[in-house]
């Protein structure tokens, strides 16, 4: 099987910094890490490949650092990882990086039998990229799987909807895009799969498609919000407590708000 796998490498959620004149996530000086769906993702192609064969490649597009969420993915076995790296992708929305993904797939691959994504990545949480990328290929997607079965070219898969589960079926090749609870992602081994780096002018000639240019999105302002919460804990077991906390919340919320704020008396609380 031609099996393919996204794969992103984030900052670190907990020292996300956004430079307030491009209103871009600020990478330099910032710990990166491997977006932890694509974790799940990665395993999802690695167990389709270990029961019927074939090649698994891993694709992601962003600046030389990238490199480092590949070889990982290249260490827990996959096949061959492909890097999309050109000044010209920068500033890519989520069209563009779909629009150059799905190149890339088209390049290098072919058709596939399967794609696999992370549902969303934790820096954007859109979970454009896996749809959009079906979309230009031509090929079904399904969101959120749980767990996931192959049998004669028929993918059985158990997804999460708002209020519960769903089962589906479809028939690859499609792209499925995975969440934390589809598996358990496997240790990372020695690797010794191939690591290739693609330029924009190898996926098409017209580079204008790619990068901030060929975004339709525009961000017009991003606000950090300070974290002002005070985080108390109450143990189980302890109702006194709970209903202390819940009264010097009361009473925070009425110095807070004023009368509009005024509690009901307690013997109006039910």
């Amino acid at each position: 099987m031609k099996l393919v796998v996204f794969v992103k490498q984030i900052p670190d959620i907990a020292s996300i910094r956004i430079d307030p004149t491009t209103k871009r996530l600020v990478r330099e000086g910032v710990p990166n890490m491997v977006n932890p769906f694509d974790y799940n993702a990665i395993e999802a192609a690695l167990a389709l490949r270990d029961q019927y064969g074939g090649e698994v490649t891993a694709i992601s597009m962003g600046p030389p650092t990238f490199r480092e969420a590949l070889e990982e993915a290249l260490k827990m076995g996959v096949d061959r990882a492909i890097h999309l790296s050109d000044r010209a992708f920068a500033g890519s929305d989520t069209l563009a990086t779909s629009r150059a993904l799905a190149l890339a797939v088209r390049k290098f691959v072919g058709t596939p039998d399967a794609i696999f994504a992370g549902k969303y990545s934790w820096d954007g949480e859109t979970g454009h990229v896996g749809p959009q990328v079906a979309e230009m290929l031509g090929m079904p997607h399904v969101s959120g799987a749980l767990s996931i079965s192959v049998e004669d070219g028929v993918a059985r898969i158990v997804r999460e909807v708002e209020d519960g589960a769903e089962r589906v079926e479809v028939g690859l090749p499609a792209l499925i895009t995975v969440t934390d609870r589809t598996n358990n992602p496997r240790p990372p081994g020695r690797g010794g799969g191939r690591y290739v780096v693609v330029s924009a002018t190898e996926l098409a000639e017209d580079t204008s498609m790619f990068g901030a240019g060929g975004s339709p999105t525009v961000v017009e302002d991003l606000v950090e919000v300070p974290l002002e919460r005070n985080g108390d804990i109450v143990k189980p077991g302890s109702p006194e407590e709970a209903a202390e906390l819940i009264m010097r919340q009361v009473e925070e919320a009425l110095c807070a708000g004023g009368e509009e704020a005024r509690p009901m008396a307690p013997d109006k609380v039910r």
